[in-house]
C-alpha cells in the first residue's frame, strides 16, 4: 500500500479515532488521510486496514482499496466483511475469477460449507451453494452480504437482471 505523499494528519496522535469519526460523517478524503496515519502508527491493526479499504472503495479508488484489503486479510484472513467488500472491488476492476474465489472463501467461513477453498470453483457451482444457503439456512434469508455475493455472481455470469434483483 502506497499512502498519499502529503498528509495533514501526519502529526496527529489519535489518527485511528479521527479516521472512524470522519468515516462516520462521510468525510472520505479526511478519513483516508487519518487512516493512513493510523496504519503507520498501528500497522498490525487489521481494522485500520479494513476501514482504509472501505474508504477507498466508497471513493471509487478500487486499486488502493484492494491493497488495503489485502493487508487486512494478511492480518486477519477470516474477516468476512473484507472478503465480501474485496469481491466487490475485484468485480469492479474486472477480476471476476478472483472475486469468485473470495466469495467461495466467504461462504465457507460464514456458513460452514466444506467447499475446497484453495481450488477453483465455477461461478455456476458457487451460485448453487449461495442459493442453497438461502433455501436451507434460516438466518441466510436476511443476510445482506449473502444477497450481495449472489448479485456479484449473477453479474459475473452476465445475468444483469437477476443481479439487480439481489442488490
Amino acid at each position: 500500500y502506497v499512502p498519499f505523499a502529503e498528509n495533514e494528519f501526519a502529526c496527529v496522535q489519535n489518527a485511528w479515532e479521527l479516521a472512524k469519526q470522519f468515516h462516520s460523517e462521510g468525510r472520505l478524503t479526511e478519513a483516508v488521510l487519518a487512516a493512513e496515519v493510523a496504519a503507520k502508527q498501528q500497522p498490525e491493526n487489521w481494522e485500520v486496514w479494513r476501514l482504509l479499504g472501505e474508504c477507498h472503495s466508497e471513493n471509487e479508488m478500487e486499486c488502493k482499496a484492494l491493497a488495503a484489503y489485502r493487508k487486512c486479510l494478511d492480518l486477519n484472513p477470516t474477516c468476512l466483511s473484507v472478503l465480501i467488500n474485496m469481491s466487490v472491488s475485484l468485480t469492479n476492476e474486472g477480476y471476476e475469477m478472483n472475486a469468485v474465489s473470495l466469495l467461495n472463501r466467504w461462504i465457507c467461513k460464514k456458513y460452514g460449507f466444506t467447499l475446497d477453498e484453495e481450488n477453483s470453483i465455477s461461478r455456476e457451482e458457487l451460485t448453487g451453494f449461495f442459493l442453497s444457503a438461502l433455501k436451507t439456512i434460516p438466518e441466510a434469508k436476511s443476510d445482506t452480504d449473502l444477497q450481495l455475493g449472489l448479485g456479484l455472481l449473477k453479474y459475473n455470469q452476465f445475468e444483469f437482471d437477476k443481479a439487480v434483483d439481489c442488490f
